[in-house]
């Protein structure tokens, strides 16, 4: 049978269920607000990184397009095309 109880520690407090084999469970049921500063600080540096990704990927699609224009209007000089 499966024990169910709550425990508390500096994240916040977690509903625990412990299997008859000895694995625990652990469901944060409610986050302490150091955790939740910890966690929006962690989402607001994803969001930085995330934009300067963007602008690299912005900028590589720019130069991908450009490459395939000039890569056409070289084939279309040849005949190729």
């Amino acid at each position: 049978m499966n024990k169910i109880y709550n425990e508390t520690n500096e994240i916040g407090t977690h509903k625990v269920i412990e299997k008859p084999n000895g694995i625990k469970i652990k469901l944060l049921q409610e986050p302490s607000e150091s955790y939740k500063a910890k966690m929006k600080k962690r989402a607001d540096e994803e969001k930085i990184k995330q934009a300067e990704q963007d602008i690299i990927n912005q900028r590589e699609k720019l130069i991908k397009d450009k490459m395939r224009e000039l890569a056409i209007q070289e084939l279309e000089k040849e005949g190729k095309i």
